[in-house]
């Protein structure tokens, strides 16, 4: 499915003429996909691009968006969105914002996602991605040039690399309650390259095969109140980044608890 509100045709007023799709795109009556079952067979399941309409996505199984970095759910300037206890398995990515601020993201099964993110957010800003389920992909969650989302109650479990990364002067993100466990290759949680005034709070981050939380030149961030608990290196490593707040953590069974190199400053 193709949607894009600036090409007539392919826009929201086709859609609705559709089977697939009703409603009127209203906040009170949004437009609806539902039930769907998609079959991508190497493309995308469902992309909407340049739409302010209100529209869910709920209930859909899609599959096999499985070549050339291609998701089952791809938003591309796009607001307004709920995207609602769909299963995604076996595409490249899971659901990838791109430029789409003011959508949710909630209950999801996303699932062996052959060499992408579960979720992605590219340039996006002022989503909630909350209670999704993220196994089995290349990495859980990723932010990158994103800021002041809200990702909370997920779980990122067995991923092929970092259960969470926050990238690219992503800022003011508040991640909290989400469990990050048993990643095969990597971290829970990775902060670089110029990311402030994140709050990591309330999390559970265990059994990973490297670093629980592991911060790199980035500044100002808080990671507070959360289970950080058998990881292989270091429960929370700190490099070259500055006025970090680290409080209130119960950090245990890792090589290190909290290791701050000689770069950075810790508050």
């Amino acid at each position: 499915i193709f949607i894009d509100d600036t090409i007539p045709g392919s826009d929201w007023a086709w859609a609705v003429t559709q089977t697939w799709c009703t409603g009127s795109g209203t906040a009170g009556d949004p437009y609806l996909l539902e039930n769907l079952e998609i079959d991508a067979v190497g493309g995308v399941c469902i992309s909407i691009q340049n739409s302010n309409a209100y529209f869910i996505i709920r209930t859909c199984t899609l599959f096999n968006a499985a070549g050339a970095s291609n998701p089952g759910i791809y938003l591309y300037n796009v607001a307004n969105g709920d995207i609602n206890m769909n299963d995604l398995t076996n595409n490249d990515h899971g659901i990838y914002l791109e430029f789409s601020s003011y959508n949710n993201i909630v209950g999801n099964t996303i699932y062996g996602n052959t060499w992408g993110t579960d979720i992605a957010l590219v340039d996006s800003d002022y989503n909630t991605i909350e209670d999704n389920f993220a196994e089995n992909g290349w990495q859980g969650i990723y932010l990158g040039g994103s800021n002041n989302n809200a990702i909370s109650g997920n779980t990122a479990t067995k991923n092929i690399n970092f259960g969470l990364v926050i990238n690219y002067d992503s800022n003011l993100n508040y991640i909290s309650e989400n469990i990050l466990k048993n990643q095969n290759g990597a971290s829970g949680i990775y902060i670089l390259r110029e990311d402030d005034s994140n709050t990591i709070t309330g999390n559970t981050i265990e059994d990973n095969p490297q670093h629980g939380i592991l911060l790199t030149d980035s500044s100002f961030n808080e990671v507070s109140g959360n289970i950080i608990r058998n990881n292989t290196l270091n429960g929370i490593d700190i490099y070259n980044s500055f006025n970090s707040i680290i409080s209130e953590n119960s950090v245990t069974d890792n090589n290190i608890g909290i290791n701050v190199d000689s770069l950075s400053s810790v508050n």
